[in-house]
């Protein structure tokens, strides 16, 4: 059950933006905007820094839905058609970022430009793209929380995701008020602002190039993979259920080396 961020008449004419969609778009702006002008207030180019972040983006878009759709395959059983699109339902942020990541760096070498000073200066405007888009999330009411009995937890209405959700795990009777669940998007959007503001105070001490981007990843990572048994999940068959902290212990093992690593070349 999602929520309108805007609903008015104007011209004669109904205009409706759902807030997930309207916190996406504007997730993906300031991850461009905030990006864009830290890397070019680094030294970087600004003309490759346009063009790596307009690719990141649009390979984000296609790595979130490809990935999406080989971990949760019950959730296109019934509409095999989205696995195709770029509708915003179903998206796996990891599956946006492991494909830019596979995009950006050929494109920084083309381009020949700094590819670990690109990937430190657009970190902070990660994190805050993410957290802007997870509120968009919260109000949708995707991506819930299991029941909670803590002061903060959430109730979402009746026809929600997490209402759904406890109705068929029957935790729930169909006529019950849903249960208190925990905000689990929320719990990221302070994260991924944390996250930033740590890679942001890297920067300033001029740590390595690299060491920003590595560090987020990390901090991030780990938080995700607690946070991923919060997470209400629909279909415990799924390859979810296990590919997704086989992936996020993968990358806390890369990026734990390459701090090493660049932590070594700083001392040697």
């Amino acid at each position: 059950m999602s929520l309108d961020l805007i609903d008015i008449t104007m011209l004669g004419r109904h205009i409706v933006l759902p807030a997930y969609t309207s916190f996406i778009v504007l997730g993906g702006l300031a991850a461009i905007v905030i990006g864009a002008i830290t890397a070019t207030r680094r030294g970087l180019p600004s003309r490759s820094v346009i063009i790596c972040l307009f690719l990141g983006l649009s390979s984000m878009l296609i790595g979130a839905r490809l990935l999406h759709r080989i971990a949760n395959p019950s959730f296109y059983a019934g509409h095999p058609e989205l696995g195709y699109t770029l509708s915003r339902i179903g998206l796996s942020v990891y599956g946006g970022l492991i494909l830019a990541m596979v995009v950006v760096p050929v494109a920084c070498k083309v381009l020949r430009m700094n590819l670990w000073r690109f990937a430190d200066s657009i970190t902070p405007a990660l994190g805050i793209g993410i957290a802007v888009a997870r509120v968009g999330c919260f109000l949708n009411g995707c991506c819930c929380g299991v029941p909670t009995s803590l002061p903060w937890g959430v109730v979402y209405p009746s026809g929600s995701p997490a209402f759904m959700d406890q109705l068929s795990r029957q935790k729930i009777g169909l006529f019950d008020s849903p249960l208190p669940v925990h905000p689990t998007q929320p719990y990221e959007v302070v994260v991924a602002l944390l996250c930033a503001i740590l890679a942001v105070w890297l920067m300033r001490r001029k740590s390595p190039d690299g060491m920003a981007f590595a560090s987020f990843a990390l901090a991030f990572t780990a938080f995700r993979w607690l946070n991923f048994y919060l997470l209400a999940h629909r279909n415990s068959s799924d390859p979810a259920i296990w590919l997704y902290p086989a992936l996020y212990a993968l990358i806390i093992l890369v990026s734990t080396v390459s701090i090493n690593h660049l932590q070594k070349q700083r001392s040697q």
